[in-house]
């Protein structure tokens, strides 16, 4: 079943499901594992072997902020706060990642809208990281 976001009445080719954000957080953090800044930083506090809980914590996160389903219980700042050498320079790197994921898998107008809350949130999570 497809399920619009957002407060527009997209098409049935611009509405999201779950499988299409399991693919997105899957395609992301795939990009994120080997690229060469945001790699070894998550390295640091993913082990190999926690990957599919951190993907699956990831679904439940992204279908809870897009769909509602209130999937995800937690609080992404606090958890980010106490991340010692998180720095706002990597958030530059992480939105440009996503962005480019989002324009793989989704339509313009829902990648647009997905994007808006990714910029929303990392401007967030910027808040409690260091300079």
């Amino acid at each position: 079943m497809r399920i619009p976001i957002g407060h527009l009445s997209p098409s049935p080719e611009e509405a999201i499901t779950v499988q299409d954000i399991r693919r997105m957080v899957e395609t992301f953090y795939g990009r994120v594992q080997s690229h060469s800044i945001l790699g070894p930083y998550f390295a640091q506090y993913i082990e190999q072997d926690a990957w599919p809980e951190h993907l699956d914590r990831m679904t439940r996160f992204w279908s809870s902020t897009l769909l509602a389903s209130r999937e995800y219980y937690g609080n992404p700042l606090q958890v980010h706060a106490v991340l010692p050498d998180l720095r706002r320079g990597h958030f530059p790197i992480w939105l440009a990642l996503f962005q480019e994921v989002l324009s793989e898998i989704f339509p313009l107008q829902t990648a647009m809208q997905i994007m808006d809350k990714a910029e929303r949130m990392g401007r967030r999570l910027q808040t409690v990281a260091q300079p």
